[in-house]
């Protein structure tokens, strides 16, 4: 809470009343913030603020004037995974390892080296198809943001949403040496369009690094080829088109 009592001033010696906080909701997932302001002066029919203060008219709380709100959310795909497959933090819990239990996890570990188990037929389990491709997306992260306010205008009080979006960002790794990264793939409930999303494709060339960026929405590109070694910079060939293009928007 916020408030100051200006004794020097000639009038208005009362300073707006903020009041401020945070929680967090949906087992500390998301985070809540909000302020709210109340005046210790009255407000005529024009939403013009007066001299009157609201004690002087026999009230006892301030006027309210607005309350702002954001509920902010980030959460990564794993985490997700865990709570459908109803893993808790309880069960990382183990008992104290007996010997037997000690050579059951040493006979795991060793498990875990092995190629994936096949059939008849030579097919690779499904199971380990599922755990390889859940582990692909295990990098991403999905943030949700909800922005709201209430404003108090000619004696009544008016709801509406200021922003509201989702988004979505991550790294995928296709193979050793290749990596896609997708970036602010991002949706405006407000506005009702997707926000700036952008792709980037990278490959290790041992000792060269291999970049291709793509921002569809705006018809940015570029691509970069170069050594590693920071001595040897210079030998790079970078290309980009830093405005709206042709060949990706078909815009002349």
């Amino acid at each position: 809470m916020n408030g100051q009592y200006n004794f020097a001033a000639d009038s208005f010696k009362w300073s707006q009343i903020s009041i401020s906080g945070n929680t967090t909701v949906l087992k500390g997932l998301t985070n809540f913030n909000f302020r709210s302001v109340f005046s210790p002066y009255q407000y005529d029919n024009l939403d013009k603020i007066t001299k009157k203060t609201v004690w002087s008219q026999g009230k006892i709380l301030p006027e309210f004037r607005n309350f702002s709100g954001q509920f902010s959310t980030g959460v990564s795909f794993r985490k997700i995974f865990d709570m459908i497959a109803g893993k808790e933090k309880t069960d990382l819990q183990d008992p104290a390892p007996s010997q037997n239990n000690s050579n059951e996890k040493d006979n795991k570990a060793v498990d875990l080296t092995k190629e994936p188990e096949t059939d008849l037929d030579g097919k690779v389990d499904k199971e380990v198809k599922e755990n390889s491709l859940a582990d692909w997306f295990e990098n991403f992260n999905i943030s949700h943001a909800l922005n709201f306010e209430i404003l108090r205008k000619n004696g009544s009080d008016t709801f509406f949403v200021s922003s509201h979006s989702i988004n979505v960002s991550g790294n995928i790794p296709l193979t050793k040496n290749w990596s896609m990264n997708i970036g602010n793939i991002a949706y405006d409930f407000k506005n009702k369009s997707f926000v700036y999303p952008y792709f980037s494709f990278a490959r290790d060339l041992h000792c060269w690094q291999m970049n291709f960026t793509w921002a569809p929405a705006n018809g940015v590109y570029s691509f970069f080829i170069g050594v590693k070694s920071s001595t040897l910079s210079f030998l790079k060939f970078d290309y980009g088109q830093r405005n709206a293009n042709t060949l990706f928007t078909g815009r002349f």
